[in-house]
């Protein structure tokens, strides 16, 4: 913390707070959660770099990956309970973010969720799906 006196900071000190999900986005997590609460623990908006660890020997290299990627959220974390590994990554697409060209940032995180052999699925936020259609897309259906 800078210079700044604590007791300083306290006393101006305003926050307030903001939802963790947009309302699509807690519809679709509470099905998400209803699906496969029984398979899974369900954790959201977790940040990437807790779930994973970059090996990459360049320190140069690692620190440019390390500072892309320190601000990067999953929308959904599947961990399976028994190992607590991580097994899914629900990430959320909106119409506008399908439409768009994946950045640079993009493609890193999904190069590095492909490298860790995570299993990543796209929802869109715009369809209200059913359970068997969630379980569908997570290839999980045949396992009822």
């Amino acid at each position: 913390m800078p210079d700044i006196p604590i007791d300083q900071v306290l006393s101006t000190l305003t926050t307030s707070m903001r939802p963790l999900f947009l309302s699509t986005e807690a519809s679709l997590f509470n099905m998400l959660r209803l699906a496969v609460q029984d398979r899974y623990l369900i954790f959201a908006k977790l940040p990437l770099l807790t779930v994973i660890t970059i090996e990459e020997n360049d320190p140069n290299t690692r620190k440019i990956i390390m500072r892309a990627m320190q601000h990067v959220r999953i929308d959904i974390a599947m961990i399976h309970p028994g190992t607590l590994q991580l097994e899914k990554i629900i990430r959320f697409m909106t119409p506008e973010t399908s439409a768009t060209q994946p950045s640079d940032k993009e493609r890193l995180v999904t190069a590095t969720l492909q490298s860790a052999e995570i299993d990543t699925y796209t929802l869109d936020t715009s369809i209200a799906y059913t359970i068997p259609e969630i379980l569908t897309v997570l290839n999980l259906a045949d396992e009822d």
